[in-house]
C-alpha cells in the first residue's frame, strides 16, 4: 500500500504542472498462457473477455515535443473459460497496478486530429479473483500462480479528437503480456492481452 500512496503523493506534487488528465475504460480480450509442474499446456482453456479502467495524467517532455510522458492507476479484469465434457470452469480476475509509459505524436491536426504511438509498463498484483467449477467457488488470491508481482509491457495506438480546446475523446488499441517477476511456481501462469479502449481527456 505505501508505493500506492508515495504514487497519489507525487501526483499531487505534479498536478499543477501536468497538461492532461485521462479516463480509459474498454474491454479486455485475455487469453491465458498456462503450464503445470510438467511444462505441459491445458488446451481446455479459452479466452475471455473483461473490463478495465485507467486514470493517468499526461504531459509534453518539452512545450513543442511529439513526445508526452504519463503516469496512473489501472485496474484490469483478465478472465477465461474452459471445460471438457464433465466440467464447466470460468476464471474471473482483478489486477490493481500502476501504470508508465510514453506516447508519441504521429499525427497532430489543426483541425482536432491525433493520432499516437505508445508504450509503456504496468506492474500489477492481484486484489480479487474467483475460480468457478461446475458452480462451486474457489478464491484465486490464495493461489500461488495468480498471486505476487506481475508486469505488463504494452504497445499501442490512439486515436484522438478534440472536441473543444480542452475537452478530447478518442479510442485506441493496444497488445500485452502480464509476466510475473516475484517467485516463481512450479505453475506458470502469463496473461496475454488485447485491449479495446474508449478515452475522455481533459487539458488543464
Amino acid at each position: 500500500m505505501k508505493y500506492f500512496l508515495l504514487f497519489f503523493l507525487w501526483i499531487g506534487a505534479v498536478h499543477i504542472n501536468a497538461q492532461e488528465i485521462m479516463f480509459s475504460s474498454g474491454i479486455n480480450y485475455t487469453k491465458y498462457i498456462y503450464k503445470n509442474s510438467l511444462g505441459e499446456s491445458n488446451k481446455n482453456v479459452n479466452p475471455g473477455t473483461g473490463n478495465f479502467y485507467e486514470m493517468s495524467y499526461q504531459r509534453k517532455f518539452t512545450k513543442k515535443s511529439k513526445f508526452k510522458y504519463a503516469a496512473g492507476v489501472a485496474l484490469n479484469e483478465f478472465n477465461a473459460t474452459g471445460g471438457n465434457l464433465v466440467s464447466v470452469y470460468n476464471w474471473k480476475s482483478s489486477y490493481l497496478g500502476l501504470k508508465t509509459g510514453i506516447s508519441y505524436d504521429v499525427i497532430n491536426t489543426k483541425s482536432g486530429l491525433n493520432i499516437a504511438l505508445n508504450m509503456g509498463v504496468n506492474g500489477n498484483t492481484i486484489i480479487k479473483g474467483e475460480q468457478l467449477i461446475n458452480g462451486l467457488s474457489f478464491d484465486l488470491t490464495k493461489e500461488p500462480e495468480f498471486k505476487g508481482y506481475f508486469l505488463q509491457s504494452m504497445a499501442g495506438v490512439d486515436f484522438l479528437y478534440a472536441v473543444t480546446k480542452k475537452t478530447v475523446i478518442g479510442v485506441g488499441y493496444n497488445y500485452s503480456k502480464n509476466l510475473k517477476i516475484s517467485v516463481r511456481t512450479d505453475e506458470v501462469l502469463e496473461f496475454q492481452n488485447n485491449q479495446l479502449q474508449f478515452k475522455l481527456q481533459f487539458k488543464i
